[in-house]
């Protein structure tokens, strides 16, 4: 494929659609895979609740997803579209397609539990006043991937969803959506920038700025590998792209000079824990990541958005 159109729907299967409980629409960006979306494409066609869509946002220049679409498209409801390569592009395009209460915003090598869906669904319609809920992640030997999390069900703030938001572990009502806009295209993987993660954080920041209402409740488990701080290489330069986002999303959602140097000394300090201990890959991983946070805070353009701006 030559070039990108900024929307092309290629293909889609539409299912009658009750509105006797929420809608769940997930949106999909992949590129570059196929044995990891069909995993999540099989684990959706298990789940228990079924009044979801899935739209796939395909960044491939090939036709790869083709025959995975064709596949699951007679159990599943599919719309394919595709877009310009960027995870925030891609669900930017999908916005305009949604037709849904719920959005729900899934990694292409992540995949859900049978009963997932049915417990967010139900979970959101309990509490109506919430906009959106965010759970936690494990490998597929239960461990936790993304190192320490809060056993402990809570509201979230502007000063405590740093370490309980995970895009891919979000569903967020779509009066959020239709409040918060647009995702920053200069952020997250795939990016124009230099911004290799924080899409997500930046999001679950507006909306609570907003006024929204979001909910950490540990208890929504959604199956993803490791991190790569947690493996056995992790690689520095990941490191420093997701570390940039951050501290982009530290500057721009205005967060105090101290709130940010307390998240550089994290990583800075298990850095020096990392290499005491020995792990010197671990180390150079979170020095990286320090830096990162050091530079994407610093190197944020004069004019920066509030709230809801993107």
């Amino acid at each position: 494929m030559s070039s990108w159109p900024e929307q092309h729907h290629t293909s889609s299967f539409t299912r009658a659609r009750s509105r006797t409980s929420d809608v769940i629409d997930l949106i999909l960006p992949t590129v570059g895979r196929t044995s990891e979306p069909r995993r999540l494409l099989g684990s959706l066609a298990t789940q228990t609740y079924r009044d979801f869509r899935l739209i796939i946002v395909d960044q491939n220049d090939d036709d790869r997803l083709a025959a995975l679409v064709d596949e699951f498209g007679a159990g599943l409801s599919i719309s394919h579209l595709r877009s310009a390569p960027g995870i925030s592009r891609a669900r930017n395009v999908a916005v305009a397609h949604l037709d849904a209460d719920v959005i729900g915003f899934p990694d292409d090598d992540c995949w859900y539990a049978p009963d997932l869906l049915e417990r967010v669904a139900a979970v959101l319609s309990a509490n109506q006043e919430w906009g959106g809920v965010s759970g936690r992640s494990v490998d597929a030997d239960a461990h936790p991937t993304t190192g320490h999390y809060d056993k402990q069900r809570r509201m979230l703030t502007r000063y405590n969803l740093w370490s309980r938001v995970g895009s891919y572990k979000m569903f967020l009502r779509r009066r959020v959506i239709d409040t918060v806009g647009r995702f920053d295209e200069m952020l997250g993987v795939g990016s124009s920038g230099p911004w290799g993660g924080g899409e997500d954080l930046d999001y679950a920041l507006r909306a609570v700025d907003s006024g929204h209402l979001l909910y950490y409740d540990p208890s929504l488990v959604v199956f993803h590998p490791r991190r790569r701080e947690t493996g056995s290489q992790p690689d520095p330069a990941d490191g420093y792209r997701y570390g940039m986002g951050m501290g982009r999303v530290l500057r721009k959602g205005h967060l105090p000079v101290w709130f940010a140097g307390y998240h550089f000394a994290r990583a800075f300090g298990a850095a020096s824990i990392s290499f005491v201990q020995g792990r010197r890959d671990h180390a150079r991983y979170h020095w990286a990541v320090g830096r990162g946070r050091l530079h994407g805070w610093s190197r944020l353009p004069e004019q920066v958005p509030r709230a809801t701006g993107v």
